[in-house]
């Protein structure tokens, strides 16, 4: 029985090969026609044999659609000459005869054809074991002009809008998938990224700009977007071992609510809803952001189209508004350093004559003595002050060099020794040093050219004496100089030249505890004496508070000694700063965190348990092991948040007057309102009433901001254009207000005339931007005559050139209106040309 089914398989495993044989010795037999348009046809094409065109087989299906793609890419560019091109090359290509016929040689199943030959193109034929093939091939125009019919319809399916919100960029679009382009069995995927273009790159109009498109350069690919067809889907989950989220490399992008049901015709939001947040490098400079559509059919990954979702204008709704936290200031007594005993020095220099030769003090020198006794007095005053300590003292004594050295370096010795007798010997337990030097000829050379105005003749004295000095060794040196001609001169003129080296300087180290008034630290601050200790500096703090450049220079001095003082210092600086529009986020980071336990994770268990209670509340947290330092206090947060809300960090002012102010109905709840409303939800009603409420300027700007219920915004901005035109409110004396009027009058021409819906080619006339009449813009019968937008946004760009390079960026405004304004602009200022 085994013997008969081997016997019976090898029969059919040899018919089998034979038929597989002949179906491949068999040719294909192969007819292109072509199919072009024809007016005078009823169907509107006519069929002819096509002579001459060449039949491309491909073994792969990826290479027949990338040639069917390259091929038609090719006529879209007007290039026939593909030599140079990276094209896939067909495994075999025969052209048709006359009849439109050729033969194709045992290529077998599972191949795959093209016919081309400009300007006719066919899609891609499987072979399938068909012997006969019958292709028709299609115009190239014909083709091109549906492609473009299509990317038409898919644009007119693109919804953004670029919002810019503080420092960044918030990309919102939809991207449809039509009704009549659904299939199930497909995976749709658009992978966005976002291109820049520097202000030096395009330019204000139109014209200019369409010669400087191809300066786009990536600035950043974002995420891709995908969504499965239900069969698709369904085929993934089917795929035996298959695991999708490992082996799925869109598994994460994947758009698990909506599913594609082929020719779908009740879901209109069908599509990418993306959402994506920009930083923008650089403020002058348009982010346009394009998509790259494809679709995957089971394992063949296919490229549709390249859109663009979002030409790059920023709308910037929170761009005017004021902001301003309330003044809270900060608790000193958080930060306060008592005064503790801190080493200084003292020091003093007595000039006394001394007996010639002699360690005794002469008794006629009765200044010499007055000063002795007022160090005797300041010695005093310090040992016996029962908050201080006099710690050291140190006599120098000094010798003028006459009378040989020798004798010289006792004698000063000997006088520092009587000098120190004298003081330090009343204050027992004090350390004391005796130390001498001779003064040196070098110093007598010093006084006489000090005295040569009085005498010319010292400066040549001077002269001869740093001669001796410079060529004498340390041996002769004391002979040679009392052989010059004046060494005479100089005996008798000794209270010049000798008296002033003999002298006797004191230094002593003391400590006193005693805290000087505000008075006292004032003075020294105005006689520019040292300021040195904690408490001193926040005396200080408190009188520079109204100068803040003499106050930022004191605080930095402050910051450097750290301790509670280094915050102190540190919010002071941050108010200067601002007080002249400069910012340093970094500044007051060290004391504010939204981790409790940010400064305690290297600190023995011990001493975090003994603060766990205070790191709850967010106050105090142990730094450094020993100091407790207060973090979170109101008036730093609300200086971070100014500088935040200054450096155009909105999300993150945002995110510190969430976390660490108050919730409760407190001096922070409106301004809380207002970094709400800035971060983008003015539409919300109890955000927009809070931030009106807050002053006229930002009820006209919340008011204008509206775009969130088309039945109500066009309302809202009618109620901000009143306002603006309250005289008792504003004059139109600023660019900014100007502008905002110039803004409003746009959106509520547009939503009068449904000017969103019409399609300009021309620049908007330029007799619109002179006309500063207004009619009311609610009135529905308003007319081009009455053209509102104009003049508001001429002046303000005469009253501040910047607004110039504003309205270049600006989404509000069409390139229709940009084109217009320059051409009105370059008329009136031909010294200021715009391109």
């Amino acid at each position: 029985m085994n013997q008969l089914i081997k016997i019976f398989t090898a029969l059919l495993l040899v018919v089998f090969c034979n038929t597989n044989v002949f179906a491949q010795s068999k040719p294909i037999n192969v007819q292109v026609k072509v199919v072009r348009p024809n007016s005078d046809d009823p169907t509107g094409n006519s069929v002819i044999d096509f002579i001459g065109c060449e039949v491309h087989v491909f073994k792969k299906m990826s290479d027949a659609r990338m040639f069917y793609n390259s091929q038609k890419q090719l006529a879209a560019d007007d290039i026939v000459n593909t030599t140079n091109l990276n094209i896939p090359q067909s495994v075999e290509m025969v052209k048709t005869d006359a009849s439109g016929e050729c033969e194709l040689q045992a290529i077998g199943s599972n191949w795959y054809v093209v016919a081309f030959q400009y300007p006719y193109l066919s899609p891609v034929i499987p072979v399938d074991n068909n012997f006969n093939l019958h292709i028709e091939t299609v115009s190239l125009e014909k083709m091109l002009q549906e492609v473009v019919k299509k990317e038409k319809r898919k644009r007119q399916k693109t919804k953004s809008r670029n919002l810019s919100i503080g420092d960044m960029k918030i990309l919102k679009a939809d991207v449809y998938i039509l009704p009549q382009d659904r299939n199930s069995n497909l995976r749709y995927g658009v992978s966005p990224y976002a291109t820049v273009i520097g202000n030096n790159s395009f330019g204000f109009t139109s014209k200019y700009r369409s010669k400087t498109l191809q300066s786009d350069s990536l600035f950043k690919n974002i995420r891709p977007y995908v969504i499965d067809g239900e069969n698709f889907n369904k085929t993934q989950h089917r795929k035996m071992g298959y695991d999708s989220k490992n082996n799925d490399p869109l598994y994460q992008y994947i758009d698990t609510l909506q599913k594609v049901k082929s020719h779908d015709e009740d879901n209109d939001t069908l599509g990418f809803h993306i959402f994506e947040v920009l930083r923008p490098t650089r403020p002058d400079a348009l982010y346009p952001s394009y998509g790259y559509l494809w679709n995957e059919n089971m394992g063949y990954l296919e490229v549709t189209d390249t859109i663009l979702i979002d030409a790059g204008y920023s709308i910037a709704p929170m761009r005017f508004i004021d902001f301003a936290f309330p003044n809270v200031e900060i608790d000193k007594a958080r930060y306060h350093t008592p005064a503790r005993r801190e080493a200084q020095e003292g020091k003093a220099e007595l000039h006394i004559e001394f007996v010639n030769g002699k360690a005794e003090v002469l008794p006629t020198d009765s200044v010499g003595l007055e000063q002795l006794e007022n160090i005797i007095k300041a010695l005093e005053n310090i040992f016996y002050d029962p908050d201080g300590r006099l710690y050291s003292v140190k006599v120098h004594g000094y010798a003028s060099p006459e009378g040989g050295r020798a004798v010289n370096e006792r004698l000063c010795r000997q006088r520092a020794d009587y000098i120190k007798n004298k003081t330090v010997s009343r204050f027992a337990g004090t350390d004391s040093y005796v130390e001498g030097s001779v003064a040196t000829w070098q110093d007598v050379a010093d006084l006489l050219r000090a005295d040569s105005l009085a005498d010319p003749e010292n400066l040549q004295r001077a002269l001869q004496m740093e001669e001796v000095i410079a060529s004498s060794n340390p041996a002769q040196l004391d002979s040679r100089i009392a052989s010059l001609p004046f060494y005479k001169f100089l005996k008798e003129n000794e209270d010049k030249y000798y008296k002033p080296l003999r002298k006797v300087e004191i230094s002593y180290e003391f400590s006193m505890a005693r805290i000087l008034t505000k008075d006292e630290v004032i003075d020294r601050y105005k006689n520019k004496q040292i300021i040195s200790l904690p408490y001193q500096y926040e005396f200080l703090f408190d009188y520079l508070k109204d100068r803040p450049k003499e106050l930022e220079v004191i605080a930095k001095k402050a910051l450097a000694l750290g301790g509670k003082i280094k915050t102190l210092a540190a919010y002071h600086i941050s108010k200067c700063y601002l007080a002249r529009d400069t910012c340093d986020l970094t500044l007051l980071a060290p004391y504010i965190s939204l981790d409790d336990y940010k400064y305690v994770k290297n600190v023995p268990f011990s001493r975090v348990e003994r603060t766990c209670s205070t790191l709850l509340n967010g106050k105090h947290v142990t730094q450094d092991g020993d100091l407790i330092q207060w973090i979170n206090d109101e008036a730093i947060v609300l200086q971070q948040i100014s500088m935040c809300v200054k450096s155009n960090k909105i999300l993150e002012a945002f995110s510190l007057s969430d976390n660490l102010l108050p919730e409760e109905d407190t001096i922070y709840s409106q301004p809380k309102k207002l970094l709400e409303c800035m971060q983008g939800n003015w539409n919300i009603k109890e955000v927009r009433e809070a931030v009106a409420k807050s002053s006229a300027w930002n009820s006209v700007i919340v008011k204008m901001a509206q775009d969130g219920d088309p039945e109500m915004d066009d309302a809202y901005w009618q109620e901000a254009w009143d306002e603006l035109n309250d005289t008792t409110k504003f004059h139109m004396e600023s660019p900014r207000e100007l502008y905002v009027k110039a803004t409003l009058a746009k959106r509520l021409y547009s939503s009068a005339k449904n000017w969103t819906s019409r399609k300009d080619e021309v620049p908007i006339p330029k007799k619109y931007f002179g006309n500063e009449s207004y009619t009311p813009l609610d009135h529905p019968s308003l007319s081009d005559d009455a053209y509102p937008w104009g003049a508001p946004m001429i002046k303000a760009c005469e009253m501040e050139p910047g607004f110039i390079n504003a309205l270049k960026f600006d989404g509000e405004f069409t390139q229709n209106y940009r084109d217009g304004f320059a051409e009105y602009w370059n008329e009136k200022h031909p010294d200021k040309i715009l391109k």
